[in-house]
């Protein structure tokens, strides 16, 4: 199991310093005048953010793990149901559809309220949390990067 994990994250490495170095320097376009907030900081932060967890996560991959936490796991993974990932998948479907009609923040809330909902979310300050990032994404889009969301 974890020679397979190692693959993986090695890949998700290799993707992500794929992505920081050759696809986002060639298929961003950066004006010269533009600020340090760019068009390019966002996928690059998300590059780095992808390259430093799969690495963490490779390095872990070699370190040892009892028996006791992968009995753990085990059980977790079968507990879950191969239809709450196809329903998730169904309400994301019907988020790119609706966003446009009834736009960013009410399509947003509505979608993630219900995958928090069908993922037995049960915790108040968590959707409290998930309706305040969903604030700040639009703030940052609309405010600091003049993009404007649907």
């Amino acid at each position: 199991m974890a020679s397979k994990e190692r693959y993986i994250w090695l890949f998700l490495f290799m993707i992500g310093v794929l992505t920081w170095k050759v696809l986002i320097p060639t298929q961003v376009q950066v004006n010269q005048n533009s600020s340090t907030y760019g068009p390019a900081f966002f996928p690059n932060v998300l590059a780095v953010a992808v390259i430093i967890i799969s690495a963490l996560s490779f390095i872990g991959t070699f370190t040892k793990k009892s028996e006791h936490r992968e009995e753990i796991k085990e059980k977790d993974e079968e507990k879950g149901s191969k239809w709450i990932g196809i329903i998730v998948f169904i309400i994301m479907a019907a988020y790119v559809y609706i966003i446009e009609t009834i736009h960013y923040i009410p399509a947003t809330i509505i979608s993630m309220l219900l995958i928090m909902w069908v993922l037995s979310v049960r915790k108040w300050y968590l959707y409290v949390l998930m309706v305040g990032i969903i604030f700040l994404v639009q703030y940052i889009f609309e405010k600091l990067l003049y993009i404007q969301l649907p």
